[in-house]
């Protein structure tokens, strides 16, 4: 069985966020998720992610400031 891409999502919008979420685990991802861009950095220290999809503008460190 062949390993599922995993995607970390980060925006702080919960319901676009939610949306996010619901479709990507519908497609077969395994996705965690990330209200903020401190929350981005943990998560990115915690393992490794195939896809980060992020939010360019949120409050703290920015989408482009994570990239």
């Amino acid at each position: 069985m062949p390993k599922r891409s995993s995607v970390l999502v980060v925006d702080d919008d919960p319901e676009m966020r939610e949306l996010l979420l619901d479709v990507l685990r519908q497609d077969g991802y395994d996705v965690a998720e990330a209200k903020d861009g401190t929350e981005a950095v943990l998560a990115l220290r915690a393992r490794p992610f195939d896809v980060i999809v992020m939010d360019k503008n949120m409050p703290g460190p920015s989408g482009l400031d994570l990239l």
